[in-house]
């Protein structure tokens, strides 16, 4: 990808990020949980989704490392690195036993 393609996905990126934040930060836990109706998801399992196909999305970029001009990939998503696959089973244990 050349560089002003980059620099305007980037800029997406970040301006959808930002936008994310803004709308929910003022919601409470109760909020976020509330499921409208048997047929509609809560806001968490859509924010859920929206931050694991962020990591996700991370972890497939090329970064430019500090060797050399040469280019390495992020192999690793958040979500494997620091077990949160467990910590959400184990939560979901504890809800719904």
């Amino acid at each position: 990808m050349n560089n002003e393609i980059s620099e305007k996905y980037a800029g997406w990126i970040r301006y959808t990020h930002q936008r994310t934040l803004a709308l929910t930060e003022d919601l409470t836990d109760e909020q976020i949980a509330r499921q409208p109706s048997s047929t509609v998801p809560p806001i968490g399992w859509h924010l859920f989704h929206i931050a694991r196909a962020a990591d996700r999305l991370q972890a497939s970029f090329a970064i430019a490392s500090t060797e050399a001009d040469q280019y390495s990939v992020l192999h690793h998503e958040i979500w494997v690195v620091e077990n949160l696959q467990a910590l959400c089973s184990n939560m979901l244990v504890a809800r719904f036993p």
